[in-house]
């Protein structure tokens, strides 16, 4: 076992490059930009579409994109770190140009397969292009929604300078927004971010001052704000029509790999169930000594006694110890990972916030990029982003180009650690730890359910008033306090909602991905049906899984799930998801009522 005193908190990017002047990042950045216009040139020809040059396409693409994943990585990941460094920041463009190309091939390959009679010929009389079958199905199946291509161009560059611009001025506008706010007496000007970051913080007063500076601050830019909204959400309405949709939803619904049947029956569920978590809303009003519901100020509210704080070393001891008694493989990834540095962990200058993972195909490795603090949920940011690693390893014999899995599966590995992580703390937790443990836990479960059904909500009804007409600031404000009291209930205190987070959710602006809403309550919902076959059959759970994430990029989401014989068809599978947080909605109460906690 490596001595905690080596292990090395800043990643190794060596793997991929020495440095931007080692000759083989050069060369290499040469070589994509030459392999892209090399198969665009081929994809434009009026060849006749036989197998043999199908494969031969879809081989040049793997190649070309494997080697764009390590030269495109080593750029953005040196950003992440140092975000002013001047020699990254000066192929920044050139790897954005790439990436255009690479969608531009695929673009053209997706026309090809559309002009064919029958797919299903051309995969049978080839093997090779078997690996390549579900990709060629969907292409083929999806055509009917395709413009023609010279209007599937029209389309992409008008939306430079349409949606994207929209887009574009949206987070340039949160960006420079600057929020006043008195805290302890003392008048301070702060980005926004700075102050919606206060949500969470452990006194009220604070939390209420920046709830109240927030939405005062929304007034100044709610017109310009408006306008890009309505802009971005025109334009998918006039696309749809253009490709041949009834709705932007059955868009969405298709690019999630989702159908109307499992969002049916997903929906039903999570409606039945709201009563169950406005019932933890009011508990949580009362420990708060609220009289009135909930206050939006108090939602993220901390509770109970945080739990103890972790060096790096000791999170790396608690995690590796944690996942091998769960699964031995599993441990000796996750070990490996911490030892072999593939994980940026501590705060520094130039380094930008948040987490993530990136995939780097070339290596068969990861790339965790965190900003680790020491506090609970920062342990549980890395399980998180281990998740996402676990995921992208079981994918390693995918062909690249077939590496799309759907959004509401992306979050389903980094969830269920989570939850592996959650469920072991609480069994050592004292009541006070467990209360607070048992709280975040549902309080991000209440986000990720309640409060994403009142954005589909908004965004549905958003887009059917954008038939007829462009929407007020005013009239987004209305709609959005109409779909919060459908969410919430009675159990928030109707004098202190949000009526602007339509303007602080980046999701409602990102012009060819719409209702980003409902794919993250599946990922929630999906994980927690995964642990509970877990509990349910531990011994024969892990075969299942890794089969399971295998096949994300091979399946719809109905035959990911059927993997592990779920019928995301059923209300039954959601209900019993959903019960597990009804669980913890008990347990908390519970835990609360039993150590004299003022419910």
């Amino acid at each position: 076992m490596i001595s905690t005193q080596k292990l090395c908190t800043d990643w190794d990017l060596s793997q991929l490059y020495l440095s931007f002047h080692d000759p083989s990042f050069t060369n290499d950045l040469a070589q994509v930009e030459a392999d892209f216009s090399q198969i665009k040139a081929m994809l434009l020809q009026e060849n006749k579409i036989t197998p043999s040059y199908l494969l031969k396409c879809l081989q040049r693409m793997d190649e070309a994109n494997l080697l764009f994943s390590k030269v495109s990585s080593y750029v953005n990941l040196t950003l992440l770190v140092d975000s002013s460094h001047s020699i990254a920041l000066r192929f920044s463009d050139r790897i954005s140009a790439l990436e255009a190309a690479s969608q531009q091939c695929i673009t053209l390959l997706q026309h090809k397969i559309s002009t064919l009679n029958n797919i299903e010929d051309l995969i049978s009389n080839c093997v090779d292009l078997q690996p390549y079958a579900f990709m060629l199905r969907e292409s083929y199946k999806l055509s009917k929604h395709r413009a023609p291509m010279d209007i599937e161009d029209v389309i992409f560059q008008m939306q430079l300078t349409g949606g994207k611009a929209w887009q574009a001025l949206r987070d340039s506008l949160d960006g420079a927004a600057r929020v006043s706010i008195t805290l302890n007496g003392e008048e301070k000007t702060l980005p926004l971010s700075a102050v919606r970051a206060m949500a969470s913080s452990p006194c009220r007063e604070t939390r209420q001052a920046a709830y109240q500076a927030e939405l005062a601050s929304y007034k100044s830019y709610e017109v310009p704000m408006a306008a890009c909204l309505n802009a971005i959400k025109g334009e998918a309405l006039t696309t749809i029509q253009l490709r041949g949709y009834k709705s932007v939803l059955d868009r969405m619904l298709d690019i999630n790999k989702m159908d109307q049947q499992t969002l049916n029956a997903m929906m039903d569920s999570i409606e039945e169930y709201l009563p169950a978590f406005h019932r933890y809303l009011k508990a949580k009003s009362k420990l708060l000594k609220h009289k009135n519901g909930l206050p939006w100020y108090d939602l993220l509210a901390p509770v109970g006694k945080t739990v103890r704080t972790f060096t790096y070393e000791e999170a790396y001891h608690f995690l590796t110890d944690i996942f091998t008694a769960f699964d031995k493989d599993m441990g000796s990834f996750i070990r490996h990972a911490f030892e072999n540095r593939w994980i940026d962990a501590l705060p520094k200058e130039g380094k930008i916030g948040g987490a993530l993972c990136a995939d780097l195909p070339s290596l068969r490795q990861n790339r965790i990029f965190v900003n680790f603090g020491g506090s609970y949920s920062h342990v549980l940011t890395l399980a998180h982003e281990l998740g996402h690693a676990f995921h992208f390893r079981c994918l390693d014999d995918i062909p690249l180009v077939m590496r799309d899995a759907p959004t509401p599966i992306c979050e389903t590995a980094s969830i269920f650690n989570e939850t592996i992580v959650q469920e072991q703390l609480l069994k050592s937790a004292s009541p006070e730890e467990g209360i607070f443990i048992l709280e975040a836990r549902l309080s991000e479960a209440t986000q990720t359910v309640v409060d994403i059904y009142s954005r589909f909500l908004f965004e549905k009804e958003v887009f059917e008033r954008r038939k007829s007409h462009s929407l007020s600031a005013d009239e987004l404000c209305e709609i959005m306090l109409d779909a919060q009291r459908a969410a919430y209930g009675d159990s928030l205190d109707p004098d202190y909602l949000h009526p602007y987070m339509w303007m602080c959710k980046v999701h409602y602006y990102i012009p060819e991905f719409h209702y980003y809403n409902f794919p993250y309550t599946f990922g929630l919902l999906f994980a927690k049906g995964l642990y509970r076959r877990y509990k349910d059959n531990p011994e024969s759970f892990m075969e299942e899984y890794r089969d399971l994430l295998k096949s994300t990029c091979s399946d719809y989401m109905v035959g990911i799930a059927a993997r592990a014989n779920i019928d995301i068809h059923s209300r039954s599978f959601w209900d019993s998801s959903l019960d597990m947080i009804v669980e913890d909605i008990n347990a908390f109460i519970g835990l609360c009522e039993k150590n004299k906690y003022s419910l």
